[in-house]
């Protein structure tokens, strides 16, 4: 009884939370073999751009919204919560029509740097973190589409979000991911990143004809193929205010010189 009124509330809190994208329920619970992907990251260092990416893979379902699942605390117990998310999970899964190859998920919400632990308390072993990093003077140069008066991430919003990823580099089941790598050498660092993930190399050379996901308003527009043209904005005459507050703060001069970025 107390399992189907969790789950109940469970299934309400994901309906609040995804009625603007008109999910349907499902009754099947598709159930995957293989382990899930999280992606997260400061806002503006690329997790959309890779999820679009991982969904052209036919074995991945990129849940195509961001559910914020795994930042939620059901209960102050870790096995219950972990049960909880779980449960939370598999719930939204099941509103989706899921293609038969897909052996695995994905999941991408940038606050999920932040919950690291959470998610590895939830899934133990059995999961794979991509934690993307970008030059925080590129971040914190970039503005929202829908306010362009003001800066989209405050500085030290960087600094934590980056500083909470890179305390898992280590960890066997995170793999940790340079924005500029990814557009300046793309074949050589999605190779690393598949053979990381245990997918197919060759389904990610031509991911803006196979992904379904081809728009997001972080992208300013439809998916097209990786550029530099955002890397090094930064060094822009009108961005010398911004960047000096950037470089006043300590722990983001400190992470620019650890993330190996050039002054």
């Amino acid at each position: 009884m107390m399992q189907r009124k969790t789950k109940d509330l469970i299934k309400k809190d994901i309906l609040i939370r995804f009625a603007p994208h008109k999910i349907k329920i499902r009754t099947l619970l598709k159930v995957f073999s293989n382990q899930p992907i999280l992606i997260g990251g400061c806002a503006r260092s690329g997790t959309t751009l890779l999820l679009s990416m991982l969904d052209a893979q036919p074995e991945v379902f990129c849940i195509p919204h961001e559910t914020s699942l795994f930042t939620v605390r059901y209960s102050k117990n870790k096995k219950i919560n972990g049960f909880l998310n779980k449960m939370a999970i598999r719930l939204l899964i099941s509103y989706y029509n899921i293609p038969k190859k897909a052996e695995r998920w994905c999941e991408k919400t940038p606050r999920n740097v932040q919950h690291i632990k959470n998610i590895e308390n939830v899934f133990k072993n059995n999961f794979k973190f991509i934690h993307i990093v970008r030059d925080g003077r590129d971040v914190v140069t970039s503005r929202h589409p829908d306010n362009p008066d003001k800066y989209w991430v405050p500085i030290e919003r960087w600094v934590d979000d980056v500083k909470a990823g890179l305390k898992y580099k280590k960890h066997p089941n995170v793999f940790t991911l340079k924005y500029e790598d990814l557009v300046l050498d793309f074949n050589k660092t999605m190779k690393k990143l598949c053979i990381f993930l245990d997918i197919s190399y060759k389904d990610a050379l031509n991911w803006v004809e196979k992904t379904g996901l081809k728009k997001s308003n972080a992208w300013f527009g439809a998916a097209k193929n990786v550029h530099a043209k955002s890397i090094g904005r930064w060094k822009k005459k009108k961005y010398e205010k911004r960047i000096r507050q950037f470089m006043d703060n300590k722990e983001a001069v400190k992470l620019l010189k650890e993330l190996e970025y050039q002054p």
